[in-house]
């Protein structure tokens, strides 16, 4: 590529400084917006899928409706997940898009 053959790369520099635990860097200010932006984003997708999960039936059937239509019946493979997928990530999707600095 019209470069002249290198015999041997040049040594590696070394880094001596220690490097900051794994939290310390993840909180520097550079960092720490997308940080607890991640952190706040996946508890609250836990937090919806533990309520769909786990009350929502139960909600309905207090409410007086039988337990059959509240509890939909599951994909072919036994999960939940293509029920939930689209309500999931249409509303979370613009919060992947890049922020404005």
């Amino acid at each position: 590529m019209c470069h002249p053959a290198i015999e041997h790369l040049p040594p590696a520099a070394r880094d001596t400084a220690p490097l900051a635990p794994w939290l310390a860097q993840i909180l520097t200010p550079s960092m720490r917006r997308n940080t607890l932006l991640t952190w706040a984003g996946f508890f609250l997708v836990m937090f919806g899928f533990y309520f769909v999960t786990s009350w929502t039936s139960k909600l309905l059937v207090e409410s007086g409706m039988s337990s059959a239509p509240s509890c939909p019946p599951p994909s072919p493979d036994g999960s939940w997940t293509p029920t939930g997928r689209p309500a999931g990530c249409s509303p979370s999707s613009p919060l992947s898009w890049p922020w404005a600095a």
